[in-house]
């Protein structure tokens, strides 16, 4: 399902290349394979589904966006799921989606069932480069995980975030999502929302 949604224009802004990262953000991206960013154009781009070949870039990821929001990344502990992405989010019907720009991963997607007679998804590991928000790529993201629902004839889709997240708060509205009780164990998350497809 390719994002042919484009933005309003190709750059809106400079184009981000692994020069304008951070130092130490650049080195992990460069030890896990990346190469300099080219100007992003979102309708050149395609989700495509997780496979264990692209482990180490998803992780080199996730560890830049952890350590922005002044988390510990720990895929052996409470990250736990992303060492095993086939089992929790592909297997029953879901799935996992990565964005790749050239060779760097620079964005996730899940989609995971969570009650398949009830017709109800979640809404997971949704993550985008910090210093790639607010090109739309996260919104497209969202778009395709919404169609992939509904291709999977789901009926309702939740998620669950901080208040901090605003940037993605205003997207998962945007989306449809309005806020719900607390529907799941996450000790984390303080922001618990549904959207009925």
């Amino acid at each position: 399902m390719a994002m042919r949604n484009s933005v309003r224009s190709p750059c809106p802004r400079p184009a981000k290349t692994a020069h304008h990262l951070r130092e130490d953000e650049a080195a992990r991206l460069s030890s896990a394979g990346a190469q300099a960013l080219p100007c992003l154009t979102i309708e050149n781009m395609e989700p495509v589904s997780f496979n264990p070949a692209q482990q180490h870039r998803l992780e080199a990821l996730l560890q830049i966006v952890f350590e922005s929001r002044g988390q510990a990344f720990d895929p052996a502990g409470r990250q736990a799921d992303i060492r095993n992405i086939a089992e929790i989010y592909q297997r029953d019907g879901g799935d996992f989606w990565v964005l790749m720009s050239g060779d760097t991963l620079i964005a996730t997607i899940a989609l995971k069932i969570i009650d398949r007679a009830a017709g109800i998804g979640e809404i997971k590991r949704y993550f985008v480069l910090p210093d790639l928000q607010g090109q739309g790529i996260g919104a497209q993201l969202m778009d395709h995980a919404i169609a992939a629902a509904r291709a999977r004839q789901l009926r309702t889709l939740r998620l669950d975030t901080m208040k901090s997240a605003h940037a993605a708060l205003s997207i998962f509205r945007k989306k449809g999502f309005y806020e719900i009780e607390k529907y799941n164990a996450n000790e984390v998350a303080e922001i618990f929302m549904e959207k009925t497809l």
